[in-house]
């Protein structure tokens, strides 16, 4: 994610990426920053042909383009229209709907959906390594049409439970859960953040008792919302 002294704005992405020449010019400086390889074996020997695709393998012999292996393969989107939604979802503090960035891109808004699915499956390969540091933890309910509610605490019914995780450095994570009970609440935690780090949390019952984290908590049912570095208005306004 996009730090805020990193962001440039939408003239400034422009500037730096008017065309497709350049922005597959820039795509491949990150993606090979030591020298073209291929995909398919990782092997140097590479040169460049017409056809079927831009580059070929002397080794393997198969070939491949700055697209393929990644997210954008078999796509037919211009690699400048993947930059640019790549652009507009890091930037983007609230989300963008797909109706926004088809609108932006200027294609079908179905091409929009499963576009902005793929990058953001792309974006969770930080998955694979726990988070740290300061952590706010929060879990929400989602979807429904019943308002009524259960006991208190427990959530709306017909709706699904979700745990939140932000790290105060900007990574993310959501997932849905079978219920906030705290067996299953700290499970995903002691999963996802290293011990040692800081959690931030509301009241909630299920997350006492984790001694392998410092702790903090807010008590929202007493109207606390914020207390120094404790609070967890990131995780809620994601």
């Amino acid at each position: 994610m996009l730090r805020r002294e990193d962001t440039i704005n939408t003239f400034q992405f422009h500037e730096m990426i008017p065309d497709e020449k350049t922005a597959t010019k820039w795509f491949e400086s990150i993606r090979w920053p030591h020298g073209r390889r291929c995909p398919h074996c990782n092997s140097e020997n590479t040169v460049e042909c017409k056809k079927p695709q831009p580059y070929r393998c002397r080794e393997c012999r198969k070939h491949f383009s700055s697209k393929t292996g990644t997210v954008m393969q078999s796509s037919n989107l211009p690699i400048r229209k993947w930059l640019y939604a790549m652009y507009l979802i890091s930037v983007s503090k609230k989300g963008l709907s797909s109706m926004q960035l088809a609108r932006e891109l200027g294609i079908a808004q179905e091409a929009a959906w499963r576009l902005g699915h793929k990058i953001r499956e792309s974006w969770n390969q930080d998955a694979l390594f726990p988070m740290g540091g300061e952590v706010e933890v929060d879990e929400a309910y989602f979807g429904g049409k019943d308002k009524s509610r259960r006991k208190p605490g427990h959530g709306p019914k017909n709706k699904q439970a979700v745990l939140g995780m932000r790290s105060r450095n900007g990574h993310i994570r959501a997932f849905p859960v079978k219920n906030t009970e705290a067996q299953t609440l700290k499970a995903c935690i002691r999963e996802n953040i290293q011990p040692g780090s800081t959690i931030y949390t509301d009241c909630h019952k299920s997350y006492q008792g984790m001694r392998e984290y410092r702790h903090e908590v807010v008590a929202h049912s007493a109207g606390e919302y914020v207390r120094d570095k404790a609070h967890t208005n990131g995780m809620e306004s994601f």
